[in-house]
């Protein structure tokens, strides 16, 4: 039953938005159930993400205030591993596990401080970006579906408006 027959044989046209989803059809349902189900959805990504990104911030300011606080980078590495678990440390880690494979015993204090060459230099870069790059794919997981809601809504709802147009349509047709 379409939503031009159904009211037809309501007396009086709806009076309400909600008597017109109860009127609606089947194709009416299912865009309107779609488009909450997507909504659902949208707000639990935004609210787990608002949540997460909070979480990461806080973290990245104890991380700062840890590497303040440190006079020498063996007294970061030792500071870091009290703090829990974030991207800030780990993209830290990484650059510091390879500068150490870089130069073995120099975090240590075994060895004198030697510079590293710009090609070494350049390999540490490398490393902590591609580190960095792991962090912002692994923050940014999820998103991609923000943007796939945000594109289809919009689509479902115009063919929502076509259905109901069509029924309309029908309605006066078959009114005479």
């Amino acid at each position: 039953m379409t939503l031009a027959t159904t009211v037809v044989a309501q007396e009086g046209p709806p009076l309400t938005a909600w008597d017109m989803v109860i009127g609606g059809g089947p194709a009416t349902t299912a865009v309107l159930l779609i488009l909450l189900g997507m909504s659902f959805t949208s707000w639990i990504i935004i609210i787990w993400k608002t949540r997460q990104f909070r979480a990461v911030r806080e973290q990245g300011g104890r991380f700062f205030e840890t590497v303040a606080k440190a006079r020498t980078l063996d007294d970061v590495y030792s500071a870091l591993v009290g703090l829990p678990d974030s991207p800030f440390g780990r993209v830290f880690r990484a650059g510091m596990n390879f500068f150490g494979e870089l130069r073995p015993g120099v975090l240590h204090g075994e060895r004198s401080g030697e510079g590293l060459s710009l090609t070494q230099l350049e390999a540490l870069r490398m490393v902590m970006e591609k580190e960095e790059s792991e962090e912002r794919d692994a923050l940014s997981g999820s998103l991609q579906w923000l943007a796939i809601i945000g594109s289809i809504s919009p689509l479902l709802g115009l063919m929502g408006t076509v259905i109901g147009v069509m029924n309309a349509f029908l309605g006066i047709a078959s009114a005479g």
